[in-house]
């Protein structure tokens, strides 16, 4: 599963990627990378993405209510994981130096962290919904990823003190998973990939595990951690699992 930290789609698909994680035998791993507006950007240049600006103000709309469609508490960003400036509305998408872009090197280099200690899932469900999840005040949320990451077992203040130390090696991962990110064709997240095939979309969801019992997923006697609710919108399959 190919996650931004900055996407809403990959938050509002993380429930039911861990649901099936906890309770299919099944291993759910999260590859996170960096969000398409900084992978695409230059300094002093428009984004890619320019030619695609609609998409951000549709986005407003289907995020929100998609949220509501899955049962799943959302709301936009604040502050956004990416500095960038999309005003005037219809313009395309101006995105800051890495420099200057206090929070999406930070988020990715700790769950790149995470992932080190096979802890990748359980640091996207602490820390996304603070992020889109809305429960910090809005502007709070990055007060509160200290407190998310030691919650998983992680000694964030250790975490932090080795990527200052030896940021290569973090950078390593995210620059692999943008590798492997590569390989599945696709440009977009939340990407899962199973066998080499890709799933696109939160709204592939229900494809994607469709997959999975075609090539004999099974349930598990006992679900394992971490544990969520099963979701809302559980797709259906034979057996009424």
């Amino acid at each position: 599963m190919f996650y931004s930290m900055r996407s809403p789609y990959s938050y509002l698909s993380l429930f039911r990627l861990a649901y099936l994680n906890s309770n299919f035998n099944v291993n759910v791993n999260i590859r996170v990378i960096f969000p398409i507006a900084a992978r695409t950007s230059k300094p002093g240049k428009k984004s890619s993405l320019a030619g695609r600006w609609y998409y951000f103000w549709y986005s407003q709309y289907d995020a929100e209510r998609t949220g509501r469609y899955e049962g799943i508490p959302f709301r936009f960003a604040n502050p956004d994981p990416i500095v960038n400036n999309v005003y005037p509305p219809g313009s395309s998408q101006q995105v800051a130096p890495m420099e200057n872009q206090p929070y999406i090197t930070w988020l990715v280099r700790l769950a790149n962290a995470a992932e080190l200690e096979n802890k990748a899932l359980e640091f996207c469900l602490a820390v996304s919904p603070l992020i889109w999840g809305a429960e910090t005040k809005i502007g709070e949320w990055p007060f509160h990823v200290e407190a998310a990451v030691n919650s998983i077992g992680m000694n964030y203040n250790k975490v932090i003190e080795d990527i200052n130390a030896n940021p290569e090696k973090y950078d390593a991962v995210w620059q692999q998973n943008q590798i492997d990110f590569q390989m599945t064709g696709q440009g977009g997240v939340p990407t899962m990939s199973f066998n080499g095939e890709p799933f696109f979309g939160q709204d592939r969801f229900d494809q994607f595990f469709w997959r999975l019992r075609e090539n004999g997923l099974t349930k598990r006697k006992v679900p394992r951690e971490p544990h969520v609710s099963q979701p809302l919108r559980w797709p259906s399959s034979p057996g009424g699992e």
